[in-house]
């Protein structure tokens, strides 16, 4: 599931069946004409980056996406710390990302103390896990892109980027969605 140096302009919206596995790697250019692609993985392997592009290299532009993604548990309180990005869009951007909206698709969300949730992008384990409503971890380039999506779990949270590295600029974007956290740390954008 490479797209190297390709070149795809959406004509249409675009609705994923089953648990999207994601595109690992994307290095051509994805301009969206302003539509909408809606995906979902209820089953996130702890540990693994994911968005429905996992890595970044590339640009994608004037693009709508609508999630619904759940990260599961550790397996065990031995399994090794692993630092993953999750997104809305994007995993991991190393490229450019340039009006990318992220969408809500639950409309009333909520997160209880008994462990009971509804949210657009979950986190079931309280872990050192990147949510971002755009993307998890950025290198690369995020320009006016927003998030109106929920985000919620026992992790790192942040609106728009969770980890922006000191190669990553974050510019003129902004966090609509509701952020729920139990002993997380979070950001608006």
């Amino acid at each position: 599931k490479k797209c190297p140096s390709l070149y795809f302009s959406l004509q249409s919206n675009v609705e994923c069946e089953g648990n999207w596995a994601g595109i690992s790697e994307f290095s051509g250019t994805l301009i969206g004409n302003g539509y909408t692609i809606t995906y979902r993985n209820t089953s996130v392997p702890y540990g693994q980056d994911y968005g429905f592009i996992i890595k970044n290299i590339g640009s994608i532009e004037n693009i709508k996406f609508k999630p619904t993604i759940i990260v599961q548990n550790k397996a065990s309180a031995e399994t090794k710390v692993v630092y993953a990005g999750v997104g809305g869009a994007v995993g991991k951007n190393e490229g450019r990302l340039y009006l990318v909206t992220v969408q809500k698709t639950i409309q009333n969300p909520y997160m209880n103390t008994n462990g009971t949730y509804a949210l657009d992008i979950y986190s079931k384990d309280n872990y050192p896990l990147n949510l971002g409503g755009v993307c998890g971890h950025n290198y690369g380039e995020v320009d006016a892109c927003y998030n109106y999506a929920s985000l919620g779990g026992g992790t790192n949270i942040g609106g728009i980027v969770c980890l922006n590295y000191e190669t990553g600029s974050l510019r003129r974007c902004v966090n609509y969605g509701n952020i729920y956290f139990n002993h997380a740390n979070y950001a608006s954008v």
